[in-house]
């Protein structure tokens, strides 16, 4: 099985009403909202450094 976006959000289901979601590109974020997800924030380079930038920045702006 493939683990992508919308697998995910299938197997976790109601659980992931509870996290904060961050998408490492505007494909991901996509596919997370047709999921039926909300995106918290996206990063703005896509690979891991972005990724944890973004989750960063989501912190601070929302401390």
């Amino acid at each position: 099985m493939q683990c992508d976006t919308r697998n995910a959000a299938r197997i976790f289901g109601g659980c992931l009403d509870r996290v904060k979601v961050v998408s490492i590109s505007p494909q991901t974020s996509a596919a997370a909202t047709e999921a039926g997800l909300t995106v918290h924030a996206e990063a703005k380079k896509y690979n891991m450094d972005g990724l944890i930038e973004a989750v960063i920045q989501h912190r601070k702006d929302n401390s």
